[in-house]
């Protein structure tokens, strides 16, 4: 058997350099994975606010429990159980703490 170096050797390093330096890269997407699924199982604290058009604040809602689903003409809003439909609004959400 040789020792040292092979050209195998050398691929299988760079193949993984190559592995490591795109998982490095995709950190901001596995995040907003793990921050999904903490969202489905656990809740994240969160704040709902719905603007008119003309920007006047119509109302806000805070949970634990939040899913907002947006439709071809309206949003649907589901805070800690309550299911709030809003047609032609503006939806801010924001995490807090």
């Amino acid at each position: 058997m040789k020792k040292g170096f092979t050209l195998i050797h050398v691929l299988i390093a760079i193949a993984l350099l190559a592995v490591i330096i795109s998982a490095l890269c995709g950190c901001t997407r596995i995040e907003q994975t793990r921050k999904q699924l903490q969202g489905e199982f656990t809740g994240i604290p969160r704040r709902i606010e719905l603007y008119s058009f003309n920007g006047e604040q119509l109302k806000e809602y805070q949970g634990n429990q939040t899913l907002i689903d947006f439709k071809k003409n309206n949003t649907i809003i589901l805070v800690d159980g309550k299911r709030v439909t809003a047609t032609n609004v503006i939806v801010i959400s924001e995490e807090i703490q």
